[in-house]
């Protein structure tokens, strides 16, 4: 690959520097590099300054920061637009490569668009690379069904392996009229707070710590956190790359061919690697649904007929569903920034097929609050919560009484949560139709909804017939 005299290399969510492909590859292409992070102050603005989301990029920022003074040098940050920051560092150092990690919402697209022409005006070659995914979204053909798509991913990727050695040649470039800021000079723009929940040095101690025997059915128990990865929000923020935890698990499956008698469930994680690529290939396919329109995949779903009362979400969206398991959840999720996984999918279903109200409304609302929100991966949670997604399964309804006795027995989950309810008789934290709990009235019934729930999406499947 051509050799360069001056490089830079602008991180984004790609957090780390452990097996950051194009990191490396700027290492080793240029002669001296830049390494820098732009806090965007157009994104910023839409955060409050207390938000853990915040927090947790600036531990991730700190985190990665100590890891280029360690080895190589200077981590630089600056604060502001990136369009007019980006062109200023170009000039003013004399750049002739930029590389950065390619990212996938629609606004990321836009700002690579920009960045890439303000290259090409300048002469400099511009390099913006997958380092998000397994495989780039367009690698596999075209594949509204998970299952296919799975199936036709699964041999590309599985033999992959990187090696790289480290270089530590010195990554500072001067300039004789100014200095570029660090992290340090940011602190009061962005502030940083422990984060009680998340640590960014833990990952890797976590990575070999989760529990696989058994994990089909202990994922499952939101009560116990340690039986599920807790990962989500290190990939959300590219501390840790998808091959790396893909590595792992395929190691671990292999180790199950040989010795069945210890049952483990990698696979099932491996899965779940793949549902996150799922999504992006769906998101980029079709743009309509997540992009442009914000339309539901299912055509035929176009036109339900959303309870959409403002007042009633308000309040529901501040846990008072009246329905003990609900409200738990809900409440986890705004102190918390976080969902357990089966929760999210209860909880989403309760959301849109109790209360009928518009998935995309839930869907901005858990975006103000989940540490792990990737907009493509967060859309496509929902619409196949709210049975509008590409997704071949008839409409599914969860029953919250139902998954409230099965998944948390003791009602331990429920009660860490509300409690509140700490005296009254658990058959009744999990069933308030049928008992009487001195807590709320519920909302609705669970039965009669569910029932309203069908009559309108087969009403909208009815008139989308009429048209085709």
């Amino acid at each position: 690959m051509k050799k360069y005299s001056k490089g830079l290399f602008i991180f984004r969510q790609d957090l780390r520097i452990v097996d950051n492909v194009w990191f490396f590859e700027a290492i080793k292409n240029c002669e001296q590099i830049i390494p820098l992070f732009i806090f965007d102050t157009t994104v910023l603005s839409k955060f409050p300054k207390d938000d853990k989301r915040l927090w947790f990029q600036r531990e991730a920022l700190e985190y990665l920061e100590k890891s280029i003074q360690n080895i190589w040098g200077t981590f630089y940050v600056e604060y502001g637009d990136p369009e007019i920051i980006v062109p200023f560092i170009l000039d003013e150092f004399a750049i002739d490569a930029v590389y950065c990690n390619r990212s996938y919402g629609f606004w990321s697209t836009s700002r690579d668009r920009s960045i890439k022409q303000l290259c090409e005006v300048r002469n400099i070659d511009y390099f913006a690379c997958t380092d998000y995914l397994l495989l780039e979204v367009d690698v596999v053909e075209v594949r509204k069904v998970f299952t296919p798509f799975f199936k036709k991913r699964l041999p590309l990727v599985q033999h992959e392996q990187l090696n790289w050695s480290t270089n530590k040649t010195p990554l500072t470039c001067n300039s004789p009229r100014i200095n570029l800021p660090t992290l340090q000079s940011h602190k009061n723009n962005i502030p940083c707070h422990s984060h009680e929940i998340w640590k960014i040095w833990w990952i890797r101690e976590r990575l070999s710590s989760i529990k696989l025997t058994d994990y089909d059915n202990t994922r499952n128990i939101p009560s116990n956190t340690e039986w599920t990865t807790k990962l989500s929000p290190y990939l959300a923020f590219w501390v840790i790359s998808p091959r790396e935890v893909w590595r792992h698990f395929v190691k671990h499956m292999s180790v199950e061919q040989w010795f069945p008698q210890d049952k483990n469930r990698a696979d099932i994680i491996v899965s779940e690697l793949a549902w996150r690529e799922f999504w992006q290939h769906i998101s980029y396919h079709f743009p309509e649904t997540t992009y442009w329109d914000y339309l539901e995949f299912q055509e035929k779903r176009r036109t339900i007929v959303w309870e959409n009362n403002v007042d009633r979400f308000e309040k529901r969206k501040n846990w008072t569903t009246w329905y003990p398991i609900i409200d738990a959840w809900m409440r986890q999720l705004k102190y918390e920034n976080r969902m357990h996984n089966r929760v999210r999918m209860v909880v989403a279903s309760f959301l849109t097929k109790d209360l009928l109200v518009d998935w995309r409304w839930w869907e901005k609302h858990f975006a103000n609050y989940l540490v792990d929100y990737d907009r493509n991966v967060n859309i496509g949670n929902w619409q196949w919560s709210a049975s509008v997604w590409a997704d071949p399964k008839p409409l599914r309804i969860f029953n919250p009484i139902l998954q409230s006795k099965k998944h948390d027995v003791l009602a331990s989950y429920i009660l860490k949560r509300v409690p509140e309810l700490e005296w009254q008789p658990i058959p009744a934290i999990h069933d308030p139709i049928k008992y009487r709990l001195d807590y709320h009235p519920p909302l609705m019934n669970h039965y009669e909804w569910s029932k309203e729930a069908k009559v309108r999406y087969n009403f909208a499947k009815e008139e989308y017939q009429k048209w085709i």
